[in-house]
């Protein structure tokens, strides 16, 4: 007789002591199992549909006096499908880079945008007015990103690729670059000026070329360096 409450109360003690603890424990694992997706999916969405040495990138690029730039970029581009852009005056503009991106896309339904600079070593920045064109049929456009700040924190040496502050509370572009559709089959001819920068003379090392494959929500797939030939 005196053990039958002991053998009533203990169960519904210890249920009540079980059934909170496995509530817990739970909610712990339905919370880690959370985290644990999270974590998936980002490291899916940021994995690259392809590395960059899929993309066989690689770059060309003359220094031209505007005087014949005209010219060179429509032997290159084809006529009239991309202006040089300055005027032939020696006095104002010395000098332009004319020169052609070679990529082939080995995805062509992947996600994304190449985001593409020209950087001059010697200033550390990236160049003012940069325009280009891809084959009849391709999307390239010339302008700036604010996205482009992830690849200059995830990056050292596109560390100028960070906006900069204009002193009023805002930010300004660090220069201009090129957004290539991944499904472009370049070439890509593009043409770029400093007007304020000293003449180009060696740009395999006077200049740094970047493709950087981002992800339109901003994460940054990879960068690649190319040595201009």
């Amino acid at each position: 007789m005196n053990s039958s409450p002991r053998i009533m109360i203990w169960p519904v003690t210890r249920g009540r002591g079980w059934f909170q603890w496995r509530t817990v424990t739970a909610a712990l694992a339905l919370t880690a199992m959370i985290g644990a997706a999270a974590w998936g999916w980002r490291d899916w969405h940021n994995k690259p549909p392809y590395p960059a040495s899929a993309v066989a990138a690689s770059v060309h690029v003359e220094a031209v006096d505007p005087a014949g730039a005209q010219a060179r970029v429509d032997k290159l581009a084809g006529t009239g499908r991309l202006w040089a852009i300055a005027e032939p005056d020696p006095s104002t503009n010395p000098q332009e880079l004319v020169g052609q991106l070679r990529l082939t896309p080995p995805h062509p339904n992947a996600a994304g945008y190449y985001g593409f600079f020209v950087i001059d070593n010697r200033t550390h920045k990236t160049l003012p007015q940069l325009f280009g064109v891809g084959p009849p049929g391709t999307n390239v456009a010339a302008g700036w990103d604010g996205t482009y700040d992830q690849a200059a924190k995830k990056y050292t040496w596109l560390r100028m690729l960070a906006s900069i502050r204009d002193g009023n509370g805002g930010f300004a572009p660090a220069g201009m670059a090129l957004d290539i559709a991944p499904d472009t089959d370049g070439p890509v001819t593009f043409v770029a000026v400093d007007p304020d920068a000293p003449r180009i003379t060696d740009p395999a090392t006077q200049l740094t070329i970047a493709l950087v494959y981002m992800n339109e929500n901003g994460p940054v797939y990879w960068a690649k360096k190319l040595t201009a030939t």
